[in-house]
């Protein structure tokens, strides 16, 4: 079970409407999901008694249970009837908006959901808590990460001290980090993995003041000045592999922010 925490749906804070999150699809007595759900395909043929083997598709979507609490001034108590109706027209959209939540075991866990099948739980005719369903529009949400390296002074062949990163997905995938470079005096900047050798990418003649941003999973390279960055880089695009901790390493006269996407399954 996870306590009073803050949220965000539909682009609002759960603070502008004294609500916070009393349980997290948690609970003792109920079994949870802790991977996605597959459809087996596969095609029978005749006079042949196995079927051939096509593959998977994921089946159905990520559902969990939220319990909401009304606070004020720090102290938890009955959600006047003035704000249910508010509360209401924010939370039951008829399309999928982002619920955010921020937690230290989870870090910001993003699902983009409906919230429907809502109950208000009333003790002596006053109401306490709201009772969601959250349905997901695929079989999980992501948990984005952040780690802001400061680049080591670069040396010729030397490969600085590395930072340990892992692959937390709740399923079977490679993570493609997304890099932002913010150069400060400029010059040659690299960063990479300690992994299948010692790889690593390299950009020269940075700009003071430059960012440049490097998606791995598509492929695209951007500069805060406009200029070609693909020239010269040497189109080595750094993953994270499941089951392993990978070791970045970053040099030159800059900092590189890594952020990371998991798939994640409340």
């Amino acid at each position: 079970m996870i306590a009073a925490l803050d949220f965000q749906y539909a682009g609002k804070s759960s603070a502008s409407f004294n609500l916070q999150i009393a349980s997290f699809g948690r609970n003792s007595e109920v079994s949870q999901t802790i991977g996605p759900n597959y459809n087996i395909i596969e095609e029978q043929v005749r006079n042949r008694d196995k079927p051939f083997f096509l593959g998977v598709e994921v089946g159905s979507k990520l559902t969990f249970p939220i319990t909401l609490v009304y606070v004020n001034d720090v102290t938890q108590g009955p959600i006047h009837k003035q704000e249910i109706s508010r509360i209401s027209r924010w939370l039951f959209k008829r399309e999928y908006h982002e619920l955010k939540i921020i937690d230290e075991e989870y870090g910001e866990a993003v699902f983009n959901c409906i919230l429907t099948n809502s109950k208000r739980v009333d003790i002596s005719g006053y109401s306490y808590a709201i009772e969601v369903e959250a349905v997901c529009d695929r079989p999980w949400g992501y948990v984005t990460k952040t780690k802001v390296i400061q680049g080591q002074p670069y040396v010729d062949g030397v490969i600085p001290n590395s930072h340990k990163m892992s692959n937390f997905s709740s399923i079977e995938a490679d993570i493609y980090p997304e890099v932002k470079i913010e150069s400060t005096s400029g010059g040659v900047f690299g960063v990479g993995l300690l992994k299948d050798g010692e790889k690593g990418n390299f950009f020269y003649n940075l700009q003071p003041g430059e960012i440049v941003t490097v998606n791995n999973e598509l492929n695209i390279i951007t500069s805060s000045i406009g200029i070609n960055r693909y020239d010269g880089y040497e189109f080595f695009w750094p993953k994270l592999s499941n089951e392993r901790v990978d070791n970045f390493f970053v040099v030159g006269s800059a900092k590189a922010t890594i952020k990371i996407k998991y798939p994640f399954i409340a």
